[in-house]
């Protein structure tokens, strides 16, 4: 598949989330009896559009095939009608906002679920081996006990291990390990010889495990159960990288190269798809990876208090309760949302600038 075929399989998947998005909108929506006056597939011209005659929603698909919306009623501004979204308690508006980044994290959920059934396997917290002379082995670290804490955050599963360990550029590293009969210890792994390496100085996470001298179980045939707790654990892993991801971001510990836009997205796909050493289930497998993550990323971020996404309008509702019951100015609130899409769009341009930046090196 060439550069063009990642392009649209990118767009697929961007159209799939937001239209799943929109979705979460709209169900939510009727549920309150909030007129949607279109729902939309897609963006641009309309290619086709049908009126339900019971409800007046108009249905349509577009041309540009990105997105989609759900267009409510009052959504924009305050429209005096029962069937009205300005018109709804805060409560209802509150859960028609959440509704739609509710609707990624899930479809996020289903994926990794389907994801680990279909694989059978998962890698656990649980150390299978400790190499001798190892950091590990001087600090009394055995097979079978399970890392629940590095440097005080919690490790739910190994995808917090490994991003923990990845940004720990102190090279001091306290870990709190579960023994096999349920007592906890910590332990502080001292690991500065990387430090004086020249080979190793930007400490990786190959070289890191290498020296802590730790290997973590493979849970092979895993049943249903195990597999779905660890799906959910996957989801709460996932939700909590980005929040440490952008505080990591801010105290200086991750760079702007560590950041990815649609374009560095793109890419990666097309170095998917584009592999000759992976066969179509693999690729399937991959990009459903892909489809799960950025969906997650998608409904978390939608959440940020900031005005023009969901998160923003949620924090209008609560100042709102706040001035028991005033609402905000619907021409300020607008003001706030153009703002805010403003610095959307500066930080979307700094990222695209970023990958474009990293395809050329």
């Amino acid at each position: 598949m060439n550069i063009f075929g990642s392009i649209l399989t990118m767009l697929i998947i961007l159209s799939i989330l937001v239209i799943v998005h929109e979705l979460g909108h709209f169900i939510v929506a009727r549920a309150f009896k909030v007129k949607v006056n279109e729902f939309s597939i897609f963006m641009g011209p309309k290619l086709y559009s049908k009126v339900n005659p019971k409800t007046g929603t108009k249905f349509s698909i577009r041309a540009i095939p990105i997105g989609g919306f759900c267009a409510m009623e009052g959504e924009e501004e305050t429209v005096e009608s029962d069937t009205s979204y300005s018109s709804k308690p805060w409560y209802a508006r509150a859960l028609i906002l959440l509704a739609g980044p509710a609707m990624n994290i899930i479809l996020g959920l289903i994926v990794t679920l389907v994801l680990f059934l279909i694989i059978g396997s998962f890698t656990s917290t649980s150390i299978d081996i400790v190499s001798p002379n190892s950091l590990a082995s001087q600090n009394s670290i055995v097979v079978g006990d399970k890392i629940v804490e590095y440097d005080g955050k919690a490790v739910l599963t190994y995808v917090d291990y490994s991003i923990f360990n990845q940004v720990d550029k102190d090279y001091i590293s306290v870990l709190t390990v579960k023994h096999a009969d349920g007592s906890k210890d910590t332990v502080t792994l001292d690991r500065t010889p990387l430090a004086d390496n020249p080979d190793t100085k930007d400490v990786d996470e190959s070289a890191s495990k290498q020296l802590m001298g730790i290997q973590f179980e493979i849970k092979e045939k895993a049943n249903f159960f195990e597999i779905a707790d660890y799906s959910i654990k996957y989801q709460i892993s996932l939700v909590r990288s980005i929040y440490y991801s952008i505080f990591w971001m801010f105290t200086g510990q991750l760079n702007l190269d560590s950041m990815s836009g649609p374009v560095g997205l793109t890419n990666e796909i097309n170095n998917v798809v584009s592999s000759n050493k992976l066969d179509i289930g693999d690729k399937t497998l991959t990009l459903l990876n892909f489809l799960a993550m950025i969906s997650v990323n998608l409904g978390v971020i939608n959440l940020f208090f900031i005005p023009g996404l969901d998160g923003g309008h949620l924090f209008f509702i609560l100042i709102e309760l706040v001035r028991k019951g005033k609402k905000i100015p619907p021409e300020k609130e607008a003001v706030a949302s153009l703002i805010g899409i403003g610095i959307v769009i500066l930080l979307s341009v700094v990222i695209f600038g970023n990958d474009i930046i990293k395809l050329i090196k």
